[in-house]
């Protein structure tokens, strides 16, 4: 993902829910805008079904700007990595920032802040930002924060209840056996195992319900190799004809994989 710099002409739709005039900043036409963090934001959405809509009260600032309204000459915002954010449920009120703040916990922000009514989130790295992780309550400048439910309280089951959150997802899966050579059934979770005993396989494919998985396989023998990364079923991992005998899985959905 990349961090975009424009300059504001006209309007322009960046994902679903959000246009470009939303990240711009009050005293600059120039707009920068991470597509990394458009697209966690939209996974919130994605995931809850209770939130209807978000307002940005704050996307890119420009170094003067941010130390105007409280900010630093050198924090995300001017990056263009982060956004001051409220988001609303179906009846329009603004949803406290604890009860996101616990789901972008799951997601994969690496910045994120709880404030009275809106919450900071941001997609820090080091490779653009000083330091790689910051969750804190800009409320009381607690900075060192490590688990946003015990720290404001809450079970797995209150923030799924008042978000609209069904965080159940299934994985589906396939492999290719070598003696038929043919794709055997697609199977879910652990309701049977993909692969007949005794016959080697050299392919899969896998997917889940919601979010991404990312694997890869290593190929059996002297001269075995770990093969490129696949996401989803874009493609299969392997090589037909080539048995594998290992596979690496991951995902970005801030759940575990037990494989």
């Amino acid at each position: 993902m990349a961090i975009k710099t424009v300059k504001y002409v006209e309007d322009k739709q960046l994902s679903k829910h959000f246009m470009l005039h939303e990240f711009k900043c009050k005293a600059s036409d120039t707009i920068k805008y991470s597509e990394e963090t458009i697209e966690l934001i939209e996974k919130i959405f994605e995931d809850c079904s209770n939130i209807t809509k978000a307002i940005i009260t704050s996307g890119y600032r420009t170094p003067e700007y941010s130390v105007k309204v409280g900010g630093s000459k050198s924090d995300g915002h001017t990056v263009g990595i982060a956004v001051d954010i409220k988001f609303y449920d179906k009846q329009n009120h603004v949803i406290p920032p604890k009860y996101i703040a616990c789901i972008a916990q799951d997601l994969g922000f690496t910045g994120i802040g709880i404030m009275d009514t809106s919450i900071h989130l941001d997609t820090r790295t080091t490779v653009h930002y000083k330091n790689a992780k910051w969750w804190g309550d800009e409320r009381n400048g607690k900075n060192n924060i490590t688990d946003f439910y015990k720290y404001s309280g809450l079970n797995r089951k209150e923030v799924n209840d008042v978000l609209g959150r069904d965080d159940k997802i299934d994985i589906f899966y396939q492999v290719w056996e070598n003696e038929k050579k043919t794709w055997l059934s697609k199977v879910k979770n652990v309701e049977d195992f993909a692969g007949i005993f005794g016959n080697s396989i050299c392919a899969i494919y896998a997917q889940l319900s919601k979010g991404n998985i990312y694997y890869k396989v290593h190929t059996k023998g002297v001269f075995g190799r770990w093969l490129p990364e696949v996401k989803n079923v874009e493609d299969y991992a392997g090589k037909f004809g080539v048995p594998i005998d290992a596979v690496m899985l991951r995902t970005d959905t801030g759940k575990k994989i037990h494989y």
